[in-house]
């Protein structure tokens, strides 16, 4: 990808590196394992903003 491609991509929000979307997620792994492992099983839509 061109500099200015990536440039003009940036300027939209898409990031690029360590700080793309894959990096981002993947960092959130381990909170979203501590939520949902104290989450009961019954838990459905509406305890989403409950339990965060």
């Amino acid at each position: 990808m061109t500099g200015h491609r990536q440039t003009l991509l940036a300027r939209l929000g898409f990031r690029f590196g360590i700080d793309g979307p894959h990096a981002a997620r993947t960092m959130m792994l381990g909170e979203l394992r501590l939520l949902l492992g104290h989450s009961p099983l019954s838990a459905n839509l509406q305890h989403g903003p409950v339990s965060i």
